[in-house]
């Protein structure tokens, strides 16, 4: 997998909260919006330097929580001006090998985070595949562009 991703001329984007550090119950409804606009601030420098359009696509889970999720990712572009595509793109990951991909890079991602040793290797191995360097500008609202962004 590492190969192969490498080889694409990709990025591999992360973001991860760890749940042993919050004050208040983890939902899906609290905690994907605020890690798909992470994501996409960061996400949104490599569109910039690229000159390109980003499309965020993922997985489905339920109708209310996708509207929410792409309401919020909406905003979130269209408020900042940002090079990525307002609508979020959903896959059913048993029908799509990306997806499936991109579960596979979150699980390593979630352990690796929460310490399995087994796996930080690899996941580093993951965040090196990037087609910004390492100094790259900085987010519109300042913070240092990285591919593995822990929020919490």
């Amino acid at each position: 997998m590492l190969r192969i991703l490498g080889s694409l001329d990709a990025s591999v984007y992360s973001a991860t909260i760890d749940k042993r550090r919050l004050h208040h119950p983890m939902t899906l409804n609290t905690t994907m919006p605020l890690q798909l606009q992470a994501l996409v601030e960061h996400f949104a420098v490599e569109c910039q330097q690229h000159r390109e359009t980003g499309w965020i696509v993922s997985d489905w889970s339920y109708h209310s929580l996708d509207a929410h999720a792409s309401e919020c990712v909406r905003t979130f572009v269209i408020t900042r001006s940002l090079p990525v595509h307002p609508s979020i793109y959903y896959a059913n990951s048993r029908a799509s090998h990306a997806i499936q991909v991109a579960d596979l890079i979150a699980g390593i991602r979630r352990r690796s985070a929460e310490g399995d040793k087994n796996l930080q290797q690899t996941d580093a191995d993951l965040a090196a595949i990037r087609t910004l360097p390492q100094a790259a500008p900085t987010t519109h609202k300042g913070h240092a562009y990285t591919n593995r962004i822990q929020l919490i």
